[in-house]
Order: C-alpha cells, then sequence, then structure tokens
C-alpha cells in the first residue's frame, strides 16, 4: 500500500496590519506538518496550491503601494523553499506534486502585466522546484490511483462546496481553497 500526504493553503507571506509585518502562514503548523511528512515518510506528496502566497504581487494591492511596502516576494518564497519545500522533498519517497494555487497564479499575471519578466516567476523559478516536482497549472488536476486532487478554485463555493465537487466530478476529490474542513460522500 502507498502512502501519501496532501496540503493545502499554507500561505506563506506576509501582509500588513496597522503598520507592522505579521505573517500570514501559521509557522507551528508548517513545522508539524513536516514533522509528521518525516515521521510518516510517504511515497507522494501533493502541495495543493496557495503555499506561497504572493500577496505582495496580488492585482488587489496595484496602485496601493502602502499595502506592500516592505513585502518581498523572493524573501517568502525562501521561507517557503527553507520550512516547507526542502523538508518535503527530503522525506517524499517517490512523486512530488505541486498544484498551482489562484495566489500563484499572481506570478503568471505579473508576467502578463510586464512581458519583459517572462520566465522570470514561475512558481517553479521562484520556488526552486526542480525536476523532482511535476507542477500542475492553476484550474488542472491530478490523479494518484482512483483520487482527484485540485486547488479547488474551480470549485463552486457556498455553503457546500464538498457535496458540489462530488457531484460535479462523480469521484473521490480533495481540494483546498476554501480554509474549511468538508466531507460529502455519495454512492
Amino acid at each position: 500500500m502507498e502512502k501519501f500526504v496532501a496540503l493545502y493553503d499554507s500561505h506563506i507571506g506576509f501582509e500588513l496590519r496597522g503598520g507592522h509585518k505579521v505573517p500570514l502562514h501559521d509557522g507551528g503548523a508548517i513545522k508539524i506538518a513536516t514533522q509528521f511528512i518525516k515521521d510518516f515518510k510517504p511515497d507522494h506528496t501533493i502541495l495543493g496550491g496557495d503555499m506561497l502566497d504572493c500577496g505582495c504581487v496580488s492585482h488587489h494591492n496595484h496602485g496601493k503601494p502602502g499595502a506592500t511596502e516592505g513585502m518581498k516576494l523572493l524573501q517568502d518564497a525562501k521561507l517557503c523553499r527553507d520550512t516547507l519545500i526542502k523538508p518535503v522533498e527530503a522525506h517524499t519517497k517517490k512523486t512530488l506534486t505541486y498544484i498551482t494555487g489562484n495566489h500563484e497564479a499572481w506570478l503568471e499575471d505579473l508576467e502578463i502585466q510586464v512581458p519583459a519578466l517572462e520566465g522570470m516567476f514561475s512558481v517553479e523559478k521562484v520556488l526552486g522546484l526542480g525536476s523532482k516536482w511535476k507542477v500542475i497549472p492553476q484550474g488542472q488536476s491530478h490523479k494518484l490511483g482512483k483520487l482527484m486532487f485540485l486547488h479547488g478554485d474551480q470549485v463552486k463555493g457556498g455553503q457546500y462546496p464538498a457535496k458540489w465537487a462530488v457531484e460535479a466530478y462523480e469521484r473521490n476529490v480533495r481540494f483546498g481553497h476554501f480554509h474549511c474542513f468538508q466531507a460529502f460522500s455519495k454512492t
């Protein structure tokens, strides 16, 4: 039997609140997750998107320099690499998959806005994902056996996104994006 771990929405990065730089991510939770991976030694690890917040390049902050003052994408990416990517790489036996979420898609938006930056800000480049990683573009899915993984931004929200996903995909599906736990079964 093969084992897997799937992590979603760590949002490694910072924002300004009351003039102070505060983390969006929960460093303690990331440590617990990476310690679990070290002990569990999964065959497959799936990082399901929005692992890196990318808020400092978000279209939501365009024209608002005060909202991103002191925020550094490459510093956030280094933190993500050191605290999450490297431990995952070190303790996963077989496959590593990174599903791009809507927050990492802001890197693509940046390249579209400034074409001269083409290739400089892909999730692979920013996070240093080498050839060991299979990167799934935003909006697409990854299958592991009969189980489907996706970021979840293509799932309709509302009160019961888990129900919507099972009915829409007609299969076992795991996703993040909504920052909550839900389960739905259909036979």
